[in-house]
């Protein structure tokens, strides 16, 4: 069981453990220790996890893309069998199957970082009480080219106002939001989880909010204090937090989350 002093999880998903991802999640947990769990979310479909890469202390969960597909209908947005684009969710849905003790699920993506200490960020969310916490949260109506709300396949009619989507190399899920998601997302529901994560919840009256930039989903107190970016953009680019593989210029702004720095 989980101690109520550590009521929240940070999971740290990746497929391939060198450079800059050690250097991540080595951070991560230095940042974390004794106030948070950090895991290490490992996708070990080519047997390749060496655990001499990490602390010897890491909490590690380790999947492979062949079980997760036998649970979960997978969307192949790019390549047949791959969890990128698109199904990068079901991997922490499985981890709280195996750990349903925690109250919140952060998720953060092997090419994350914060210009600053990590507890600055968690810390300042830990008495909010919505169910996805994470950036970039937007309305079909706002960007109706984005490429990806055709991938969206419902039970029912969602009308397009209903359809939302979020950036989601940071997300916090709630216990309750995660218990929905294993229920409907990849089975009535499916698409890529960016537009398929927050349009479920949304229905179902779970509560969205944006930890940063602009829009409607962010909180005036808020805006632009943890990233920034372009979301009328294809890449979200100029920003802290753009969908390209992108190493920013220096120097890079204090207390600001960066994606995807690889």
């Amino acid at each position: 069981m989980i101690s109520d002093k550590i009521n929240q999880c940070i999971i740290f998903g990746a497929h391939y453990l060198k450079g800059k991802v050690v250097e991540h999640l080595s951070k991560l947990q230095k940042d974390c220790e004794g106030k948070y769990d950090v895991w290490l979310v490992y996708d070990n479909s080519k047997q390749d996890y060496d655990p001499s890469l990490v602390a010897k202390d890491t909490r590690t969960f380790l999947f492979n893309v062949e079980s997760i597909s036998k649970k979960y209908f997978m969307k192949s947005c790019t390549k047949r069998g791959s969890l990128y684009d698109g199904n990068t969710t079901f991997p922490i849905l499985e981890f709280y199957r195996k750990h349903p003790d925690y109250k919140y699920y952060w998720r953060i993506e092997y090419d994350m970082c914060f210009n600053g200490n990590w507890l600055a960020l968690f810390d300042y969310f830990t008495d909010n009480n919505v169910d996805l916490l994470t950036t970039t949260l937007f309305r079909h109506v706002f960007r109706p080219d984005w490429m990806w709300w055709n991938s969206l396949k419902t039970p029912f009619y969602i009308r397009n106002f209903d359809k939302i989507r979020g950036f989601l190399p940071i997300a916090r899920m709630s216990k309750r939001a995660c218990k929905l998601l294993y229920k409907k997302f990849g089975q009535q529901w499916n698409g890529h989880d960016e537009v398929v994560l927050p349009t479920i919840l949304n229905h179902y009256g779970l509560s969205l909010e944006d930890m940063g930039g602009e829009g409607e989903f962010v909180r005036p107190e808020n805006k632009a204090r943890f990233y920034v970016n372009t979301p009328e953009n294809v890449g979200l680019a100029p920003g802290t937090l753009v969908c390209p593989p992108s190493m920013p210029k220096l120097p890079m702004l204090p207390g600001k989350l960066y994606h995807a720095i690889k």
